[in-house]
């Protein structure tokens, strides 16, 4: 019986696998082969049941002792040989990624989004919607909007570290490139990038990188910080959506993607451009949605497997998370809510993550136009939001966008500053016996004792009983 020298081998993990900490190992070989006992499949640092199969696939159930486990299936001598005669080698196999990779990423707690791209210099008068002539659906740049409207003249990425730290959030997540397709890196796919601007040259003849996503990810390194990047599968001016399986060139969709990927992570050990990278945050991936006629491509168009396998191939620290909306482990290794997650109900599943933004409007870019957009959150509740998540073992990812001048507003900083308050660890005041020489009244007379400045709850309202 000639069967390929190995078997291929999976690993599955859904989302009630990743609740338990159970996977499903599966072994697929090219032929039929028969004869498996028991005693060939065998589970260093875990244990394995419900072994089975017929022909061409055999499963089993493992349960991990720890990120340490390794299924390894030895096909029996003489029941399958190659084509040469030679016995078949072990399959060996170990769940990916590792749970130690993502215990590590939620218990960060918090992180800063970074939405920064040529949607910041628009000019909206709305929160979702305008008669801008560059704008379309909800915050998406026309493919007509001109890529030297992007003029950061003040870009300070260590400001963006700066503003981070202070509010307690410890890495970043920086859209490299939204659904516009405008990239803020160097791209040999397209000339629709940062390259190409007129601030660009303005930068390299002051001496300066127009490279943003370099400048940011350096900046964030050198402050301890870890970096990661947004990457939107959707891409309007290349025409990737919805049905899009090839391109007019004749690229595929899929090697597009894949190739402006490898840019961002690199495509070994010895080659990160940008360093390592913690995770990319997949955008509008199989939304299943239209918007003006530009629906976000489906797994049929691109999928999802062939883009995660090379990811695994060329950087396999780099953690997936992608939004498509699904809650499933198997197209996300952390699943992300956008914004809609109720931090006081059960929670779905372990290593999850909350996106939210900021601007009070829920803005994610600046918005120019539109002052109510420059308005924060009230910290209290972000903060609470925040430590609830994070008691229940999930992360925040909480979005600050830059002005047009490549900054953090002092509203949107001042307001970091207080929620770094709020969530710091190191509160040595909180449960401690406290007095007070006066009492606190607000503006509707209601009075706060000293117990209030120890409870270890944040309130604007009660920031003076906390100070003074």
């Amino acid at each position: 019986m000639a069967v390929a020298a190995a078997p291929t081998v999976t690993i599955s993990t859904d989302k009630t696998a990743q609740s338990t900490g159970v996977f499903t190992a599966t072994f697929t070989f090219s032929e039929a082969v028969t004869g498996f006992v028991a005693e060939d499949l065998t589970v260093t640092n875990g244990t394995a049941s419900g072994f089975s199969g017929t022909g061409t696939t055999y499963t089993a159930t493992i349960t991990p002792d720890n990120d340490d486990v390794v299924v390894t299936l030895t096909v029996p001598a003489g029941a399958a040989t190659d084509a040469a005669g030679d016995a078949n080698t072990p399959a060996t196999a170990r769940p990916y990624p590792p749970a130690r990779l993502q215990q590590a990423y939620v218990d960060q707690g918090q992180g800063l989004f970074i939405h920064f791209s040529l949607e910041s210099f628009l000019g909206r008068t709305t929160a979702h919607n305008s008669q801008h002539s560059y704008f379309s659906a909800g915050q998406w740049a026309r493919t007509t909007a001109p890529i030297n409207l992007f003029n950061p003249s003040g870009l300070d990425t260590d400001q963006w570290a700066d503003a981070a730290i202070e509010a307690g959030l410890r890495f970043g997540v920086l859209t490299a490139k939204h659904h516009h397709g405008f990239a803020l890196w160097d791209t040999a796919s397209s000339t629709n990038d940062v390259i190409n601007t007129s601030w660009c040259t303005a930068e390299k003849q002051a001496g300066r990188s127009c490279d943003v996503m370099k400048r940011y990810a350096d900046s964030f390194r050198s402050h301890g910080l870890a970096v990661g990047v947004y990457f939107s599968i959707l891409d309007r001016v290349a025409d990737i959506k919805e049905g899009t399986k090839t391109l007019s060139d004749g690229t595929t969709a899929t090697d597009y993607v894949k190739a402006q990927i490898s840019e961002l992570l690199g495509t070994s050990a010895t080659d990160r451009p940008y360093g390592e990278i913690q995770s990319i945050w997949f955008d509008a991936w199989d939304w299943r949605e239209n918007f003006q006629g530009y629906g976000a491509p489906e797994y049929t168009d691109i999928p999802y497997a062939e883009v995660r396998d090379h990811i695994r191939s060329i950087s396999p620290n780099t953690l997936i998370i992608n939004n498509d909306k699904y809650a499933s482990f198997n197209t996300s290794d952390i699943v992300t809510f956008e914004q809609e997650l109720n931090v006081n109900q059960a929670l779905p599943a372990r290593y999850l993550e909350r996106s939210w933004t900021i601007a009070g409007d829920g803005s994610w870019f600046w918005n120019p136009g539109h002052t109510a957009s420059h308005t924060p959150r009230q910290v209290a509740g972000v903060a609470d939001d925040i430590n609830a998540l994070q008691a229940k073992g999930g992360l925040t990812l909480y979005n600050f966008g830059p002005n047009t001048r490549g900054q953090i507003s002092t509203a949107y900083r001042n307001h970091g500053k207080l929620l770094g308050y709020a969530i710091r660890k190191d509160n040595l005041a909180q449960g401690k016996t406290a007095t007070q020489s006066s009492t606190f009244s607000d503006r509707s007379s209601n009075t706060y004792g000293a117990g209030e400045a120890t409870d270890g709850f944040f309130n604007e309202s009660k920031g003076m009983a906390h100070t003074n």
